[in-house]
């Protein structure tokens, strides 16, 4: 009797002879802009200018850190789908 294993090889080989060289680019990219725009997302909260004696409001809800959360929930859902946790959708 035969190990499954083998013929699983015999498969992703064939799939990946067959396979786009862009595709097989496109988890690095979102992993890597993913990061990206996490870093930046981050970076954006702690280098803002603050004015001295800030509400909370203010220091909470303005326009850097909303564009940062924007940043980081952009880059999470990149990190997620180049990572195979989200699948990719495909149009054939």
């Amino acid at each position: 009797m035969s190990s499954p294993a083998p013929a699983f090889r015999e498969a992703a080989k064939g799939v990946r002879e067959h396979m786009n060289s862009a595709a097989s680019f496109m988890p690095k990219f979102f992993v890597i802009s993913g990061v990206i725009l996490v870093l930046s997302g981050v970076a954006q909260v702690f280098v803002r200018p603050r004015k001295p004696g800030e509400s909370a409001a203010q220091k909470y809800i303005n326009g850097a850190v909303v564009r940062a959360v924007v940043f980081v929930t952009c880059g999470v859902l990149g990190i997620l789908l180049g990572m195979g946790v989200i699948p990719m959708v495909r149009f054939n």
